[in-house]
């Protein structure tokens, strides 16, 4: 209940209220769910809260530990997700070079049809990495992907 609490509150654009709840979120779940989905999903919402409040240092710390549960309970969705709050919290925290390397694996974690829009995000957010970096042969083969997913998911509405 604490986690749609907040993630109402994340919707009205209150970070103090939403952080603190996902927070009293996260001691209700760590000690039944730590390599659950519930729990890294509050992980990976108190890392993305945490950057909305320019707590950079928690930012990297709750991705971080997000991303070592979800390898360890092996779901795919999660360990993507985790990859890309890793890859923000380095592009917040200026480590390009660490940040390039993340959605790589996150665009592969994707595969599955179902998870399509989030494999669009990852390429867009990996294009917009390499652009920083100062790779634009690879954004641009960044920009294409997310140009293909585009066009497939246009084909698969109409």
């Amino acid at each position: 209940m604490l986690f749609l609490l907040a993630r109402i509150a994340e919707g009205r654009n209150d970070p103090e209220l939403d952080h603190g709840l996902y927070g009293q979120s996260e001691g209700l779940v760590a000690p039944f769910m730590r390599q659950g989905f519930g729990a890294i999903s509050v992980m990976l919402a108190l890392a993305r809260t945490s950057a909305q409040l320019d707590r950079l240092e928690d930012q990297a710390r709750y991705a971080e530990e997000a991303l070592r549960a979800s390898r360890r309970s092996g779901y795919r969705f999660q360990i993507g997700r985790s990859l890309m709050e890793c890859a923000q919290a380095a592009q917040e925290a200026s480590d390009i070079d660490r940040a390039c390397n993340l959605p790589t694996e996150a665009f592969e974690a994707f595969s599955d049809q179902r998870w399509r829009q989030l494999r669009m995000q990852c390429a867009h957010q990996f294009a917009e990495l390499e652009r920083l970096a100062g790779c634009p042969i690879e954004a641009a083969r960044c920009r294409h992907e997310v140009d293909i997913a585009a066009a497939a998911r246009e084909e698969a509405s109409s």
